[in-house]
């Protein structure tokens, strides 16, 4: 019986360390192919470097050269800064997220043991890992949210076993600094601890997070960002003008605050994210603060967030999982423990063939690597253009020198007088279209031509 329980202890490891090393492989693949862009990579990638230079978390990227704490407050990542200078390179940036949520996996391994066995265990870190959300969003640029569910389940797992105020507050601390709104998140899930495990941590977190919550969004953001309010507000503006007016008419017109469409590709992107688990993790009331984000995520207006993918997943999943391994201890009361484990086989079985896992491996994802050899030659010729603003095609910023000069290009930037553009149609176009960059290289003036890469002078009104 030791000898299976070691055999599959020592399974869940391997894989946990396997699905780190492929995963790292494919990020470095994805960097020297263009499979990046500014959101989020570009952004993190100045915030770090200017913070080397005495300039905390600048960045240009949102029309505002000031820090990033007024767009969001993230003062944990304060702490990669140090390891960051080590390395001062955006793939560094790519594969902590991978270091992040592969460790969180080993957290969650150590939850699951907790209330299931060795085999059952492996199997849930087979399904997390493959989890076709988590993976798009370790995939996704570099985000600081991805940090959360190692942070979470380090913090769970602290609840229920050793309970050491320290390292209870600490943790706690890292969570809220991580991100502003995981403040919201943290005073529910303070009231399930309150109800279901410790009445103090519970209280301890209830009213941390309830302090945190107003002290950032209306005193700490506002100062960061000099332009007064709230720069993400916009997101949610549909609603109201302000805090008050949004949750009023969330209330009052609950319907008409949902902007995504509940038919086809909209609502099975939605389901998308709860099918693998078929619903078990609704057993355990641990999902309660899951449909806190969830609410959050579906009223904005921006469709990306409608979907729970790329960084948005990392709010819903540390919830999802501990409520998936809760709702499994409930069932093997309810059932005999051979059935649970068959029910698991077809949940694992679903997930595999859900997982995006297979356009990860696939060669083709990363043919745009044959152009990272011209990087070089075109770090050398934009010295020419010291001092000068640059508009330049998103996925190709995180692969320059860093120059504060240097815009990411967005359609309304072509009203500008007298630009300079640097496209490549054969890359990633976001936020244009290809028939929009091939329309800025035919209507431009060509100053320089490598192989794929334009340096254009575009004259203001000239593309409309």
């Amino acid at each position: 019986m030791k000898e299976k329980i070691l055999i599959y202890k020592k399974a869940s490891i391997i894989f946990i360390f396997s699905w780190m090393i492929i995963i790292s492989i494919l990020r470095v693949l994805q960097y020297f192919s263009f499979g990046t862009n500014t959101y989020d990579l570009g952004i993190y990638y100045y915030a770090f470097n200017n913070t080397l230079h005495g300039k905390l978390f600048f960045e240009p990227f949102h029309g505002i050269f000031t820090s990033h704490f007024g767009v969001h407050f993230t003062p944990t990542l304060l702490l990669l800064v140090p390891i960051y200078a080590i390395f001062q390179h955006p793939l560094a940036l790519m594969l902590f997220q991978v270091i992040f949520v592969g460790v969180s996996a080993y957290f969650l391994y150590k939850i699951c043991l907790l209330f299931i066995d060795e085999k059952k265990t492996f199997i849930v870190i087979i399904i997390y890992l493959l989890f076709r959300q988590l993976l798009s969003g370790t995939m996704y640029d570099f985000h600081p949210i991805a940090l959360f569910p190692l942070l979470f389940f380090a913090f769970y797992y602290e609840i229920l076993t050793k309970k050491r105020v320290l390292i209870f507050t600490l943790l706690l601390i890292l969570i809220l600094g991580l991100k502003e709104d995981l403040s919201l998140y943290m005073i529910f899930f303070g009231v399930i601890l309150f109800f279901k495990y410790n009445k103090k941590a519970g209280l301890l977190t209830f009213l941390y997070a309830l302090l945190y919550f107003p002290a950032v969004y209306f005193v700490i953001l506002p100062l960061f960002y000099t332009k007064g309010g709230f720069y993400l507000f916009f997101n949610w503006s549909h609603l109201g003008n302000s805090f008050v007016n949004v949750i009023k008419n969330l209330i009052l017109h609950p319907i008409i605050a949902f902007k995504m469409s509940w038919f086809g590709k909209g609502l099975l992107k939605l389901l998308n994210f709860f099918a693998p688990l078929l619903f078990v993790e609704f057993l355990a009331i641990d999902i309660i603060p899951i449909f806190i984000p969830v609410l959050v995520l579906l009223t904005s207006k921006r469709v990306g967030m409608h979907y729970f993918q790329n960084h948005y997943c990392f709010y819903l999943l540390p919830f999802l999982f501990i409520s998936f391994v809760q709702g499994l201890k409930v069932l093997e009361k309810k059932l005999d423990k051979k059935s649970v484990f068959y029910g698991m086989i077809l949940i694992l079985i679903i997930n595999i063939g859900n997982s995006s896992i297979y356009k990860l491996l696939d060669p083709k994802r990363y043919k745009n690597i044959k152009y990272y050899r011209y990087v070089k030659t075109l770090n050398k010729e934009l010295e020419s253009y010291n001092g000068q603003k640059i508009f330049i095609q998103s996925s190709i910023i995180p692969t320059l020198k860093k120059n504060n000069d240097f815009q990411m290009l967005k359609k309304k930037y072509l009203n500008k007088k007298d630009i300079l553009i640097i496209v490549n149609p054969a890359l990633n176009p976001w936020p244009l279209t290809t028939t929009e960059i091939k329309e800025i290289i035919d209507k431009g003036i060509i100053l320089k031509k490598m192989d794929g890469f334009y340096i254009l002078s575009v004259k203001k009104h000239s593309i409309e």
